[in-house]
């Protein structure tokens, strides 16, 4: 949940937990729990068809129910041109250590970085 601060800023709290229950062939890859909980900062500008939006994060995140806490954090930008009702054109990136975004082994993220590039087209109908 994100509450308006300002125009275009935005804070709130996020909070996720996934679990899953074994099979009896243990299988399955996952940790038997992945847990997040985070501030999250968000801020967006609009004019003429422009648009910037940039968000941020930081807190913590177990990997699996026998692991310790890690601390995490995200940041990403976005660059768009819009035209229309719904269409746009947008540069995007992002920087992250967290274990969603790398493998499930439980496998300590502090000095891992995962970084995106990409070009994202949305097409109104």
């Amino acid at each position: 949940m994100l509450v308006r601060l300002l125009p275009g800023l935005q804070l709130g709290p996020f909070g996720r937990v996934l679990a899953f229950r074994a099979t009896p062939l243990n299988g399955y890859f996952a940790p038997n729990r992945f847990s997040v909980l985070e501030g999250r900062a968000v801020y967006s500008w609009q004019r003429r068809g422009w648009g910037v939006r940039a968000d941020a994060g930081v807190g913590t995140q177990q990997v699996s129910d026998t692991a310790g806490h890690q601390t995490e954090w995200h940041f990403g930008v976005a660059l768009s041109r819009g035209w229309g009702a719904n269409n746009e054109v947008a540069l995007v990136g992002s920087i992250t250590n967290s274990a969603g975004a790398t493998s499930t082994t439980g496998t300590r993220t502090e000095r891992f970085r995962y970084r995106t590039l990409g070009l994202r087209f949305r097409q109104g109908l």
